[in-house]
């Protein structure tokens, strides 16, 4: 997975610029790892660059904001995707449901939740 990509998409469901995301390279990183460390046996990452890319930017999103443990209503639409909640870490948690559906096929959940506990 291409960092820069992982990096952009976090960019985006943060709210952020690019250059304030940067703060957020090493969170990406782990996030990247975990996804790749998720993958199914014989799913090929590098012709699923794009929906894994989502997937881990959506992962580090989802853990920064509940670093962040803000509130708030937000909305957020990445393509025909859109997630509305009240409260911020609820959003993030739906965004990441929403980009693990993308990549059920190429990804297996870790037991426990891993991801999505809270």
């Amino acid at each position: 997975m291409e960092l820069s990509k992982i990096l952009e998409r976090f960019a985006l469901f943060a709210d952020m610029e690019l250059t304030d995301a940067m703060q957020w390279l090493p969170l990406c990183q782990a996030a990247a790892q975990s996804v790749e460390r998720s993958l199914r046996p014989g799913a090929d990452p590098d012709k699923n660059q794009e929906r894994l890319s989502l997937v881990a930017a959506a992962l580090a999103y989802h853990h920064y904001e509940k670093g962040r443990g803000s509130a708030g209503t937000k909305s957020i639409s990445v393509g025909d995707v859109k997630v509305e909640s009240s409260a911020q870490s609820d959003t993030s948690r739906e965004v990441l449901e929403e980009m693990w559906a993308l990549c059920q096929d190429l990804l297996t959940r870790p037991d426990g939740d891993v991801w999505l506990c809270s």
